[in-house]
């Protein structure tokens, strides 16, 4: 073995170990020795792009190229990093040259499909994924990325079929048995999505999105029960709660009455989602003498909603690039008193981080409604109904702190035009509704809902969902077999435009809320559009959210203890059609004049909880 071999190979080495300091010296040593060894540029290349120095990596991967002109694999390198930089038409003019240097290998018809996903071009996307799959059938990686296209075009039933035929090329790889949990979630088969991703997770027990999925997709059934929920959930803490790094917060003491306390916010939703609509009441009106407010972003994606909170922060860090150990130190050296999760174990969060404990104490609130199971993580934010003293405490790895009023502030669109007619009066007959996420609506749900349907003659149901094209037979059919005509079932498609979705509202009487899952925004959307929502409450938080809004807006009549009065609520209320046009006249008021949309009081609420906690943090440092 010549000395550039060796070279070579102890710079693999350096690069399995993450040592890229010490690889890219010696690499840089056998390009000084041997300027045309292609091997070395296209390693240096990938150093380069794993540093994010994009015009070395170009510059690297232009010489491999340049002394191996004919090799798709330069350009498969070169389009790869462009493909880094979303620079998606200099991405794509290598993966056609890949094409044109050898038309018969995948690779280069797969990368131009990942090009065309990236840029929401599904229909190109599609065509591209499966011309490589016509070239190779054994390719998985495609099938994997078709599968995911397609679930977001909507055609579940096709992504289903595609997920399938990569679990049958390897029925224990890890992200194909992910991508079907999602999808069987999507289509309410939410025991099946459990059994899928506790599967993969036997494989790969130190998976955090596999924990993280599997927790989420438990709150969709009442047929587990709430010990094994928790369980499920304490497991978690198991295999990571051990990452805490016990640092030393007792020297960063700060006075209440004098200094600013550091309120750090990590999220993946700090864009147009759910999440923001109720993060910033908040953020508007914290009280900038008394408390600095750091977010932590943990998405690419950036819109209006974005700047705005982006502008109402004393700093804002995008952490969707950096590792769990990057992050941990950005939040230690901002020396962040108080750290809040406002992602639970849904998509974008940073739980690991959490698990390490970058800050003396740490809260979840808003984001996910069960416990994160995180030993690490100290307080939980929630109110009196979702969380009555006494009956869940035992459920939750934190410890409850019910703000006096309740957990969630709400800010309506005021632009919004709300039609003061009921649309029974121009139809003749009740439009029921749910715009809910279709994950929410189980088995059970269209069972109850459809007995609805048929008591109360000619009434309709209204769907949304927000996703588009979303393949809807699967609902018309569980309908169908309830005894409700298609033709009373109206579904509406996945509407970008806010103020648009909102208007969807004044197609409907009566808003369902879903069970034992609650809808929040949707709640919260039907109400400010004058419509009352009926909701069953259950006896966790998951199934109480529903109670909690309405107990605060003065609708405890919405409230049904169990099925069959939510069944009779809605029969009872269905004909008491005077009521439903004053409710349709008050309730946008009612609302707004509630506690519920007061971002004033709720900032209160919540600063006088930190207070509470950080003060009673170091009372028990006795420090």
């Amino acid at each position: 073995m010549n000395s550039s071999e060796e070279k070579i190979n102890k710079v693999v080495e350096y690069l399995k170990n993450e040592k890229y300091a010490n690889a890219e010296k010696i690499a840089l040593s056998v390009i000084k020795q041997n300027p045309n060894n292609s091997t070395i540029w296209a390693i240096l290349g990938g150093i380069y792009s794993i540093k994010k120095n994009y015009p070395k990596a170009i510059e690297a991967c232009k010489k491999y190229i340049e002394i191996l002109p004919n090799d798709p694999e330069g350009y498969n390198n070169l389009g790869y990093i462009f493909l880094n930089q979303d620079n998606f038409d200099e991405a794509a003019i290598c993966y056609k040259k890949m094409i044109n240097l050898d038309p018969h290998q995948a690779k280069g018809y797969y990368n131009l499909g990942i090009v065309f996903e990236k840029q929401k071009d599904l229909d190109n996307a599609i065509n591209y994924f499966r011309k490589a799959i016509s070239i190779n059938p054994k390719y998985i990686e495609v099938y994997i990325n078709l599968s995911l296209v397609l679930k977001n075009n909507g055609q579940i039933l096709e992504a289903n079929k595609e997920i399938e035929k990569a679990l049958s090329i390897d029925p224990n790889n890890i992200e194909a048995l992910n991508n079907l949990g999602n999808i069987l979630l999507i289509q309410g088969k939410i025991h099946e999505a459990v059994d899928v991703v506790k599967k993969a997770l036997k494989i790969d027990p130190q998976s955090s999105l596999l924990h993280n999925n599997k927790n989420y997709y438990l709150n969709f059934s009442n047929l587990y029960t709430k010990d094994f929920i928790f369980s499920e959930h304490i497991e978690f803490d198991k295999q990571f709660g051990n990452l805490n790094k016990k640092l030393n917060f007792l020297n960063i003491k700060k006075k209440i009455d004098k200094d600013k306390i550091n309120i750090g916010y990590v999220s993946g939703d700090f864009k147009q989602h759910s999440v923001s609509f109720f993060f910033q009441p908040l953020l508007e009106n914290h009280n900038r003498e008394k408390f600095n407010i750091y977010c932590y972003s943990n998405n690419q994606f950036s819109d209006n909603v974005t700047i705005k909170i982006k502008l109402l922060s004393k700093k804002w860090t995008e952490i969707f690039d950096k590792s769990d150990n990057e992050v941990f130190d950005i939040i230690v050296n901002d020396k962040i008193d108080i750290l809040v999760d406002l992602s639970g174990h849904t998509r974008g969060n940073r739980l690991i981080v959490f698990a390490k404990k970058p800050a003396p104490i740490q809260i979840t609130w808003l984001g996910y409604p069960n416990t994160t199971g995180l030993s690490s993580i100290d307080y939980r934010f929630t109110d009196m109904i979702t969380d009555p003293i006494g009956q869940t405490e035992k459920y939750y790895s934190e410890k409850l702190y019910r703000l006096p009023n309740n957990f969630l502030c709400f800010t309506g669109e005021e632009q919004t035009e709300l039609l003061r007619e009921i649309p029974f009066i121009r139809n003749n007959y009740i439009t029921f509704g749910s715009f809910n996420n279709f994950s929410k609506i189980t088995d059970e749900t269209i069972k109850i809902w459809s007995s609805i349907l048929n008591i109360i003659p000619n009434s309709r149901l209204v769907l949304k969902t927000s996703r588009e094209n979303l393949e809807f037979n699967r609902f018309i059919k569980l309908f169908s077999n309830e005894g409700v005509e298609k033709k009373r079932i109206d579904y509406i498609n996945r509407i970008s435009n806010y103020r648009d979705h909102l208007e969807l509202y004044n197609k409907i009487d009566i808003a369902l809320d879903t069970f034992p899952y609650n809808g929040t925004t949707t709640t919260f959307e039907a109400l400010w559009m004058g419509i009352p929502v009926i909701t069953k409450r259950g006896d966790n938080h998951v199934s109480s959210v529903g109670a909690s809004i309405l107990t605060n807006i003065g609708l405890q009549n919405f409230i049904a203890k169990d099925l069959n009065q939510y069944i009779d609520l809605a029969k009872k209320i269905s004909t008491d059609i005077d009521y439903l046009k004053v409710l349709r006249l008050r309730l946008r008021e009612k609302l707004k004049k509630s506690l519920l949309c007061n971002g004033v009081s709720f900032a209160k609420d919540i600063e006088d909880a930190y207070k509470f906690i950080y003060e009673n943090y170091f009372r028990k440092q006795k420090i």
